[in-house]
């Protein structure tokens, strides 16, 4: 398999296997995005709108119609930051902690089922591959 070969069938393996878990979450009231967001909202309390866009390399209007969004639906709440009162954090709530494992727990079943349909060899390729695969995924791979 040539260089070109490997990034289309990378490309179209990564993309099959999200859209996946994609779907399966959606039927759960999400949208593509929300898990992605939350789990950043989860790991950085009291980040802001701003920041949030920054991570997700999306522009800061895309991030606070999605907040909005989020907000309505429960799932997180702003707060004025305990320092600078003027700067208002992103926090989740009970409901978005609860999303998120949910989210979790249907994008590990999607990939568990589809483990289970692989030989031991195939596993243990993909144990292998999955190191690599990270580090293709990572944001500051090269040329980014």
């Amino acid at each position: 398999m040539d260089s070109n070969e490997l990034v289309d069938s990378l490309e179209r393996s990564v993309f099959r296997l999200y859209r996946n878990m994609r779907r399966e979450t959606a039927r759960e009231g999400l949208s593509p995005q929300d898990p992605v967001l939350l789990k950043q909202i989860g790991r950085n309390p009291g980040l802001g709108v701003s920041e949030l866009a920054a991570l997700e390399r999306l522009r800061t209007p895309t991030i606070t119609s999605h907040a909005i969004r989020l907000e309505k639906a429960g799932l997180i709440k702003r707060a004025p930051d305990a320092v600078d009162r003027r700067r208002v954090g992103l926090h989740l709530t009970a409901k978005g902690h609860k999303a998120i494992d949910r989210a979790t727990e249907i994008r590990h079943a999607v990939i568990a089922e589809r483990l289970a349909t692989l030989s031991d060899q195939e596993i243990a390729v993909l144990e292998a591959a999955a190191a690599t695969l990270f580090k293709l995924g990572e944001e500051d791979a090269p040329g980014r």
